[in-house]
C-alpha cells in the first residue's frame, strides 16, 4: 500500500477539517481503516503567504513525512486579471522593446557600407565583414558611433521605467487579492 497526498484550497478555516476527512472517506484503504476515518494529524498555521506556490513551499518545510498535515493561508493572485491601465502600460514597454531591437539591428556594425572601422579607444583599424560584434576584439570598446549608444541606453531607461510601472499597479492589485487556506492532507491508502 502507500500514501495518497493531494493540496486542496478551500475557502474558510471552518472548512479544513471536512475537506481533509471527505479526503480520507475517499482515499483511504477501507481493508485497513474500514470507516475511511480521518487521523486528525492537521497543523492549522497562522501565517499568510503571498502565494499558492509560497503555501506549498511552507507546508514542505513544516512537514514532517509521515502523515502530518498543514494548513496554510494564501493570497489567491490566480483570479486577478491585469487591468486596463497594466495591460497599456505592458503594451507600451512591448512595443518599445521591439522599436529598440530595431534600431540595434539597423546601427549594427555589420551593416556598415564601408569596409573598416576604425576603434577610437585602441585604434585599431578592423575590417566589418570579420567582426563577430559590435564591440573592438583587440580592447573590447564598442564602436558604434555615441549617439547610437546612448539611444540604446535612453531605450534601456525608458523599458526599465515601464516595467517598475506595472510591477507597481501590480502590487496595488494584489491589495484586492482574496484570502484562502492551502491545505495538505495525507492518508494511508
Amino acid at each position: 500500500m502507500g500514501h495518497a497526498i493531494d493540496y486542496i484550497t478551500v475557502d474558510n478555516k471552518s472548512d479544513i477539517m471536512r475537506v481533509a476527512e471527505n479526503y480520507a472517506r475517499h482515499n483511504t484503504d477501507m481493508e485497513e481503516n474500514p470507516s475511511g476515518s480521518y487521523h486528525g494529524n492537521m497543523t492549522i498555521h497562522n501565517h499568510v503567504c503571498e502565494s499558492y506556490e509560497d503555501a506549498e513551499d511552507y507546508i514542505d518545510r513544516h512537514d514532517t513525512g509521515w502523515y502530518s498535515d498543514h494548513a496554510v493561508q494564501f493570497k489567491d493572485k490566480s483570479i486577478l486579471k491585469p487591468t486596463k491601465q497594466m495591460e497599456t502600460v505592458k503594451a507600451r514597454a512591448d512595443k518599445m522593446a521591439e522599436e529598440r531591437r530595431k534600431y540595434y539591428e539597423e546601427h549594427a556594425i555589420k551593416n556598415r557600407k564601408s569596409e573598416f572601422v576604425g576603434c577610437k579607444k585602441c585604434g585599431s583599424k578592423l575590417s566589418v565583414k570579420h567582426l563577430r560584434g559590435d564591440k573592438c576584439p583587440v580592447c573590447g570598446n564598442d564602436l558604434r558611433a555615441e549617439y547610437v549608444i546612448e539611444r540604446l541606453k535612453k531605450y534601456n531607461k525608458d523599458i526599465v521605467a515601464l516595467d517598475d510601472q506595472y510591477v507597481e499597479l501590480h502590487k496595488k492589485q494584489q491589495g484586492k487579492c482574496p484570502i484562502k487556506w492551502l491545505v495538505k492532507v495525507e492518508v494511508h491508502c
